[in-house]
């Protein structure tokens, strides 16, 4: 009888335990994308520059434009590839692209 009531408590604790939900929550599938907030310069002729820190936008210094829009960042109309949070973006004055130090090459 003790056999009996030990093998119908384990049952019952092994029914429960798989029956019990995920806690965690998946994220929405329709919820908007946030675009990595990165720092700019973009540098002109002379001493012109532009530059600061943004999630998306276009900004010129002389003849050069950088666009970062949806974490992909563009140098006068090229796309340069993604970025990442806290990149650093630097367009110099020849027009060559460089992200974290690093020059980048368009795709």
């Amino acid at each position: 009888m003790r056999s009996i009531i030990l093998v119908l408590v384990a049952g019952l604790f092994a029914a429960h335990a798989g029956c019990r939900k995920s806690t965690s929550t998946p994220a929405p599938t329709n919820a908007p994308s946030r675009s990595p907030r990165v720092s700019y310069e973009v540098r002109g002729e002379g001493d012109a520059v532009t530059k600061g820190i943004t999630e998306n936008g276009s900004f010129a210094s002389g003849k050069n434009t950088l666009e970062l829009k949806e974490g992909r960042v563009f140098a006068n109309g090229k796309d340069y590839g993604s970025v990442q949070e806290g990149d650093s973006v630097l367009l110099e004055r020849d027009g060559q692209l460089f992200v974290n130090g690093e020059m980048r090459q368009s795709e």
